[in-house]
């Protein structure tokens, strides 16, 4: 396959964020990077450790500036792969699911844990889709996304795109049903803060 130089961004480009426009022509440029990228390796696991670097070196990166957030400034996105559909009582709200606190899978627990540290919201998701319009709606600081590398990755390009500081909490098992998360290593990340920052604003959740 013959691939022009102008229609690929370079692997370090991605990793550093030189130089990026998050647009609709950055998706299909990186349409093409995978495709260039997926060939060039003959090896799936090849793509998904592409995922997983951008997001471990971006949350290497945005540390320090997400624990200065205050709690009341930030979000927290789950994705609704971690109930138990045999025993889940969510209901259907637009692009999100409503916790019908049934206690099944983790998503209640982490739900109460934000509301008791005073986070602006906390989301359970449909699909990456919805981080737009929760970040246009609710104008958070900060966005703590509970996801595979792969969603993980999009996630941070929206969040960047909105000059929105965000980190990634990766998923146990990925996949879209029956996914693990490490739920006191969630809640530990979603209790840091520096104090380095006050706020007088209450909190929403």
């Amino acid at each position: 396959m013959q691939v022009k130089r102008s229609t690929i961004v370079g692997a370090g480009d991605f990793f550093r964020g030189r130089h990026m426009i998050y647009d609709e022509n950055f998706f299909e440029q990186f349409d093409k990077f995978l495709e260039f990228f997926s060939e060039k390796k003959k090896n799936r696991d090849s793509v998904r450790n592409f995922h997983k670097i951008f997001v471990e070196r971006r949350n290497r990166k945005n540390m320090e500036k997400f624990n200065e957030i205050p709690f009341s400034k930030r979000i927290i996105l789950v994705p609704q792969c971690l109930r138990d559909l045999s025993l889940c009582q969510a209901r259907e709200k637009g692009f999100l699911y409503e916790c019908g606190g049934c206690g099944g899978c983790p998503i209640h627990a982490i739900l109460e844990k934000g509301r008791e540290l005073g986070y602006l919201g906390i989301f359970i998701l449909k699909g990456g889709r919805a981080v737009k319009e929760l970040i246009e709606k609710y104008e958070p600081e900060g966005v703590l996304g509970v996801s595979c590398w792969y969603e993980g990755f999009l996630g941070i390009i929206e969040c960047e795109n909105h000059d929105v500081v965000v980190t990634c909490y990766p998923l146990l098992k990925d996949g879209c049903v029956d996914t693990k998360v490490d739920v006191e290593g969630l809640m530990e990340c979603m209790s840091r803060y520096s104090g380095k920052r006050q706020t007088t604003g209450t909190a929403d959740s």
